[in-house]
């Protein structure tokens, strides 16, 4: 698997297909296997690369002194551009992943064509998300991953103006959903626990209301039907240039949960459909 060395670590990624670059960064706590259904499926039009972001899948674990933010990340991501020689390049995150591309919008503008940013916020202001990432970290620092992963993917979010599902009711119950669901516990358990509560602690910090305004790259704001859709609508009343679409009936993990409809959504947007 190939990789490059940047910023003081190693990040891996993969890539298929040929044509513009399409840089995919995915959720907390997944890695470049999320977007199985969206690999080959923009391959035929684009140079698809998934990436390991720092901590996450076989890409290094190396904390620096300010620990791991959506910065970091983002500096990493664009040591990986330099390294392949990409001047420009499509962008697509789901959660983590659009922070991370949200903070490369702003610092890194002139390197990018097009962003998408699936299940994003601009900054958390729910108590009770605040104390959920509270509970997550006490459980992370006893080294008990399991019980952390299963609270994760199988836990609403419950806050003052709803909750959010990570999926829907249909996907948890359907063959495939109950396996990518499994899948994705079975990846976590390799994680470290340590470096997981790095980057929650780097969630509760993160906060770019003051400076969404300055991102003028076309936008594509994505909020699964089930999720809190209201930090969304936020995402995207701050970034000028964006435009907002529901995926029905979808949880957080839009990608997953409904893949065609996310599939053609991002397709419509970056001009290419199958």
């Amino acid at each position: 698997m190939p990789r490059v060395k940047t910023n003081g670590t190693e990040i891996y990624y993969d890539e298929v297909g040929e044509g513009p670059p399409l840089i995919m960064l995915h959720a907390f706590p997944t890695d470049r296997t999320l977007w199985l259904f969206q690999t080959h499926a923009f391959s035929d039009f684009y140079r698809a690369i998934t990436v390991d972001l720092r901590g996450f899948g076989k890409s290094g674990r190396q904390v620096p002194d300010e620990g791991i933010t959506m910065k970091t990340m983002s500096d990493d991501v664009y040591g990986l551009l330099d390294a392949l020689g990409i001047k420009g390049a499509y962008m697509m995150g789901l959660s983590m992943g659009s922070l991370v591309t949200m903070q490369f919008a702003i610092d890194h503008a002139e390197r990018l064509r097009k962003i998408v940013l699936a299940g994003s916020y601009a900054h958390l202001t729910s108590k009770d998300i605040l104390e959920t990432f509270d509970n997550w970290i006490s459980i992370l620092e006893h080294r008990d991953l399991p019980s952390f992963l299963e609270a994760f993917f199988s836990q609403p979010v419950r806050t003052e103006v709803g909750k959010g599902v990570p999926f829907s009711p249909g996907f948890i119950r359907s063959k495939i959903g109950s396996y990518l669901i499994q899948d994705r516990k079975l990846k976590g358990a390799r994680l470290d626990p340590q470096t997981l509560v790095e980057v929650i602690k780097g969630f509760k910090k993160f906060d770019l209301r003051r400076k969404l305004g300055r991102i003028t790259t076309p936008t594509l704001v994505i909020a699964g039907e089930r999720e809190l859709i209201s930090y969304m609508k936020e995402v995207h009343s701050l970034i000028p240039s964006s435009t907002l679409q529901i995926i029905h009936g979808s949880g957080h993990f839009s990608c997953l949960d409904n893949p065609e409809d996310f599939n053609r959504t991002v397709s419509e947007f970056l001009g290419k459909s199958r």
